[in-house]
């Protein structure tokens, strides 16, 4: 992956129409989607989990997407292949403050997980009720007819996927790329960019309120501070402290 680039000014940056944006924000998870769907089947006939399904699809579809799409930006304004220009909010700190940030936003976000989790469960009951059982991965029920060497191997890539990988590469693109070019919406904006963030998780609607409430300080703090590694920083110690407690879940039991 490419160096994070020098920072840039966002003040003139050109701003992106609606519609651009809804196609931008919501496209990859839907894409992402079709491509879980279609490897589901193949899942369930290796008899493993549909996490690993997802976890494939994430590999060959979302990040390939996302880091393409800023990557080939970045060709055509650079006239190669670079971040430069492209990934803004790059406000630099020193080390210390972005840990201060990430475990105080990662704080806010484990409140808005513990105040949403009731909405979220209705939500699923109301809402998704009738989706199939291996649908919901994060029904832990399920995994139970998996044996412990399976769930290790799965799970242990979920960390390196979804732990690290995924939430550079998101940060980068809805953050850092799309973020500064709707600022002209003002404080309407990270609003808006968290709530097309959580509604881009089409393979779990399911957890809708859940991903907004969570992602909400993460955007907040990106966009105040005006500095996307603040984004970074929170997302990977948030989603890699959920795979290591799964992971160690599944060693103890």
């Amino acid at each position: 992956m490419s160096s994070l680039p020098t920072p840039q000014p966002v003040i003139n940056q050109a701003q992106y129409g609606d519609f651009r944006l809804l196609i931008l924000h919501l496209a990859p998870g839907a894409l992402t989607t079709l491509v879980y769907l279609a490897f589901s089947p193949l899942a369930v006939r290796l008899h493993l989990p549909a996490l690993s399904a997802l976890l494939l699809a994430i590999i060959v579809a979302l990040l390939p997407l996302e880091m393409g799409h800023l990557l080939l930006q970045g060709k055509r304004l650079n006239g190669r292949w670079s971040l430069e220009g492209v990934v803004l909010y790059q406000r630099d700190w020193r080390g210390w403050r972005y840990l201060v940030m990430a475990v105080g936003l990662g704080i806010l976000s484990i409140a808005g997980f513990a105040l949403s989790a009731p909405l979220d469960r209705f939500w699923q009951h109301a809402a998704f009720g009738w989706l199939s059982g291996w649908y919901v991965f994060s029904d832990v029920r399920q995994y139970a007819q998996f044996s412990r060497s399976v769930m290790i191997m799965v799970l242990s890539a979920r960390l390196a996927v979804d732990g690290f990988l995924g939430p550079i590469v998101e940060e980068l693109y809805f953050r850092g790329y799309l973020l500064p070019r709707m600022s002209r919406l003002g404080w309407a904006a990270p609003s808006l960019n968290c709530a097309l963030f959580a509604l881009y998780h089409f393979w779990q609607p399911f957890n809708l309120p859940t991903l907004f409430f969570v992602s909400l300080p993460i955007v907040f703090g990106v966009w105040k501070t005006k500095s996307v590694r603040v984004g970074i920083y929170t997302h990977v110690l948030l989603n890699a402290m959920g795979g290591i407690l799964s992971l160690v879940a599944v060693l103890r039991h």
